[in-house]
């Protein structure tokens, strides 16, 4: 199993229509099980700046949820 994943300038947002119609073969990125939880390692140590702190925990609770459901991992502890 792979996820797809797409980085979208804030310009060229789309709505959510327009995603479900994204051709299989626009771009974005296919990441497999172990670059997905290495990200969500390296997100989880990484101790984010005042300005990046609303990213850094949108993004960690995207990369968490990928892999809980994606991939049944279980949750992580919470500390």
């Amino acid at each position: 199993m792979r996820t797809k994943i797409f980085l979208v300038p804030d310009d060229e947002r789309v709505s959510e229509d327009e995603e479900n119609e994204r051709d299989e073969y626009e771009g974005g990125m296919f990441l497999d099980k172990e670059s997905i939880q290495i990200i969500y390692n390296a997100l989880h140590e990484y101790k984010p700046t005042e300005k990046e702190e609303h990213l850094h925990s949108v993004l960690l609770e995207e990369f968490e949820e990928v892999l809980v459901v994606d991939y049944d991992e279980p949750y992580p502890d919470v500390n």
